[in-house]
């Protein structure tokens, strides 16, 4: 068996950047959950949202679209496709990387949205909520990974009880036909 190097090197370079996308999907999917908790703490402070870049961004649907949904939904769906097809704690990590991210945010600039407690209580809470959700979500797809894992066993399980049943029939019938002494 000969071993080809433009097979390895190329799928060598296919796995590397599906993780750099995977990687970006995190940075992403951490900054929109820290701008929407940065949202909901400025909506609770004064009911509306300040004349920020935060509000410029959410006003024009042209560059949410073409400058942050469209990248983001292409990084998610490979993420989407790496977590589905390649089993670990890849999206153990992606969640860890995910509120890491989102919470420095928060962290970074909820004190700067409007003084008191309850705009910085509700930046908080929507951060935990969303965090939870995503949290949810990974732990869904862990157990659905195990869950696959139980049904290859358990058709493995029974192929070799079938197979170990044809060998003992098989050792049977050369002992039964097998010289006597």
């Amino acid at each position: 068996m000969k071993i080809d190097f433009a097979d390895a090197f190329a799928s060598g370079l296919a796995s590397a950047f599906l993780s750099l996308l995977v990687f970006v999907a995190g940075i992403w999917t951490g900054v929109t959950t820290g701008a929407i908790a940065l949202g909901a703490a400025d909506l609770a402070g004064d009911g509306s949202l300040d004349d920020t870049e935060l509000d410029n961004f959410f006003t024009d649907p042209q560059m949410v679209l073409l400058v942050w949904v469209l990248p983001g939904v292409a990084c998610l769906a490979a993420a989407l496709f790496r977590f589905g097809r390649i089993d670990g704690s890849g999206a153990i990590r992606w969640g860890i990387l995910v509120a890491a991210v989102s919470g420095a945010i928060v962290w970074g600039y909820v004190a700067e949205i409007d003084s008191g407690w309850v705009p910085m209580a509700a930046g908080w809470t929507a951060w935990a909520v969303l965090i939870g959700m995503i949290g949810t979500g990974l732990w869904f797809l862990r157990y659905w990974q195990i869950n696959r894992w139980a049904a290859e066993l358990t058709m493995l399980r029974a192929e070799n009880a079938v197979r170990r049943t044809e060998m003992e029939e098989e050792a049977l019938a050369v002992q039964d036909d097998g010289p006597s002494l």
